[in-house]
């Protein structure tokens, strides 16, 4: 586990949950609490990739970023992922713009209803 060679572990969550839940469903906790130095909430957080049971992998969002990283290696040409940079990175002023660049809630629902339902 990679957490047990840090110095400090922080924990990204979709929803901060009570201790009982992982009492109830301890498969469900995947880095030991003695290893978590701090625990974030960020809905979203995980996007583009998926949050188990939350929402699905953004195949769309992810198939765009590697033909902009594949047009960065074949043509040397970095403005198109400057720009996503500054669309997805840099320039959100926190996860809610992020999420509002994305496609906002409808997008979000999108890719809960895949993860919910397949």
């Amino acid at each position: 586990i990679i957490a047990k060679a840090c110095k400090t572990v922080i924990v990204s969550v979709d929803e901060v949950v009570s201790h009982s839940h992982f009492t109830r469903e301890p498969r469900e906790t995947s880095i030991p609490a003695y290893l978590v130095s701090m625990v974030v909430e960020v809905p979203g957080g995980a996007h583009p990739c998926e949050s188990q049971g939350n929402y699905a992998v953004d195949e769309e969002h992810i198939r765009d970023y590697v033909r902009i990283g594949r047009k960065v290696v074949k043509q040397k040409d970095r403005s198109e992922f400057e720009s996503y940079l500054q669309n997805f990175v840099y320039g959100p002023a926190d996860n809610f713009e992020y999420i509002d660049r994305i496609g906002g809630f409808k997008r979000m629902f999108e890719l809960r209803k895949k993860a919910v339902i397949g």
